[in-house]
């Protein structure tokens, strides 16, 4: 598993448990693109797109600081359908996420910005 970034933030366990200064290590972050070309007419020019359609992430977390080190980490866990998913998905509808897009930076730099962010204000 590749860490992608370690920051303190809310976390809210799969049994209701509210840890505020839980400590989150985002892992294997992955952006949906929707890549492609098209032309508007039959012998222009064609017209090359790369958009981020959405992003996924997993989540490993300690209850607080003080347990980094000392206890294993968690996987969060969110109820889905019937279950749990290790995997989140961002709300690319959520206006901080579409102003990330817009974004002029790296594909890397906003697909973390998108997860980072989603996580941060999940339980808000």
């Amino acid at each position: 598993m590749r860490i992608a970034e370690t920051f303190e933030c809310k976390i809210v366990d799969e049994y209701g448990g509210v840890y505020p200064d839980a400590i989150a290590t985002i892992l294997d972050g992955h952006e949906f693109l929707n890549r492609g070309f098209s032309a508007e007419a039959p012998g222009s020019e064609f017209t090359f797109k790369t958009e981020t359609d959405g992003a996924a992430y997993r989540v490993m977390y300690w209850y607080n600081k003080e347990s980094v080190g000392k206890f294993k980490s968690r996987p969060l866990l969110i109820a889905e359908g019937g279950g749990f998913t290790d995997v989140l998905k961002v709300d690319m509808t959520h206006a901080e996420a579409k102003e990330i897009v817009a974004k002029p930076m790296s594909q890397d730099d906003k697909t973390l910005q998108l997860v980072k962010y989603d996580l941060l204000r999940m339980w808000d």
